[in-house]
């Protein structure tokens, strides 16, 4: 997939290079009033295969990872933009794209709490867990750790529930 995404993305910047010099690269294939938009969705149809090829990337890697080592996932979750384990004693989490809004950071609600990197969080650094919303919508889990922090993990919503169950008794037993 990601190197689909490549080919996609350099076959837009060719696509616009070549417009300079009136050379309509596309126009053939969709004609000529779509042909004028072809460099753009290009360039996006190649960046949703690099996300596509990253998340599988990642994906992979954790289940080699934990096929090799005597670790038991208990729930997964995997988003269009994350991954996400828990496992007897840990939480591992890892974004597959890197989006941070732009807007300032006190608008930001939710986002000021997520991670940019892979975090792996062992459970018994965890105070409390709770859905996480933003305008509204539940998104994922919200964790507060014993040292103060607070984290924002996005998860799909079919296993929301099941993450916060899992997690919830995982504390009552390790307290």
């Amino acid at each position: 997939m990601k190197m689909l995404g490549y080919i996609c993305i350099a076959l837009g910047m060719l696509d616009f290079g070549l417009s300079f010099n009136q050379i309509d690269l596309t126009g053939w294939l969709l004609g000529s009033t779509i042909s004028q938009y072809s460099p753009v969705i290009l360039g996006v149809v190649g960046v949703i295969f690099l996300a596509i090829g990253r998340k599988s990337e990642v994906v992979s890697e954790l289940e080699q990872d934990f096929s090799s080592s005597e670790v038991e996932v208990i729930v997964k979750s995997a988003t269009s933009s994350s991954v996400c384990y828990l496992t007897e004693k840990s939480i591992i989490y890892e974004p597959t794209i890197d989006f941070t809004p732009s807007w300032p950071v006190s608008n930001q609600k939710i986002w000021k709490f997520h991670p940019s990197g892979r975090v792996e969080i062992d459970l018994v650094e965890i105070a409390s867990v709770s859905k996480s919303t933003s305008l509204g919508v539940t998104n994922g889990i919200f964790l507060r750790l014993k040292d103060g922090s607070t984290l924002s993990l996005f998860i799909r919503k079919k296993v929301i529930g099941e993450f916060i169950q899992q997690i919830g008794q995982r504390l009552v037993t390790s307290v």
